[in-house]
């Protein structure tokens, strides 16, 4: 399975990706040109869909930067209506952590700000929501190394003169997040 994430357009890229994928997900700001690009989106999937039998197939259509405004709350409740089938819950509200994670490049769950817990919170929600499973990190099964400042060095029949053995690279690595095949596009359409 691959995740295609696409630019917020119809050019070259996104409508390859579109003919390569099996679903997509819509990803729409509540916004009047994001509402006519979710439209257009639609459209292109059909005529792609006509002519590959039926594929990619719609998986939904996420509200992301949800504000607190009445623009927003607006537009939110024009693409519900619009498409009560397609709007997947839980919408992603707009948060300064989420803006903080994408600058630093790192998961919003490895923040320690305000909202950082929240927003984790919902896009575990979202990937619950569109059958993806997101995997715990392995515990580590190396002793906790000791402080050698405070028990000083090692005793002299502790210390090994053959080197370190290695361990065998995996054969077959378990991937991070199970992921169905989605193409995305983000952001304003």
């Amino acid at each position: 399975e691959v995740i295609i994430d696409c630019p917020p357009s119809l050019g070259l890229l996104t409508v390859n990706a579109l003919f390569a994928a099996d679903r997509v997900l819509i990803v729409a700001e509540p916004a009047a040109w994001s509402s006519d690009g979710v439209e257009q989106i639609l459209r292109n999937i059909g005529r792609i869909a006509e002519r590959r039998g039926g594929r990619p197939a719609v998986a939904g259509i996420v509200v992301n930067r949800l504000g607190r405004t009445r623009d927003a709350s607006y537009w939110d409740g024009q693409l519900r209506e619009l498409h009560p089938d397609l709007v997947i819950e839980p919408s992603v509200r707009l948060r300064a952590a989420v803006a903080e994670a994408a600058a630093q490049s790192s998961p919003v769950h490895g923040l320690t700000r305000d909202g950082a817990a929240e927003a984790a919170a919902e896009f575990d929600e979202l990937a619950r929501v569109l059958g993806m499973v997101r995997r715990p990190d392995p515990a580590p099964t190396d002793p906790a190394p000791t402080d050698r400042a405070t028990t000083g060095p090692a005793p002299a029949s502790h210390v090994s003169t053959k080197p370190a053995p290695t361990d065998p690279a995996p054969t077959d690595p378990a991937p991070a997040a199970y992921a169905p095949p989605v193409s995305t596009t983000t952001g304003d359409l």
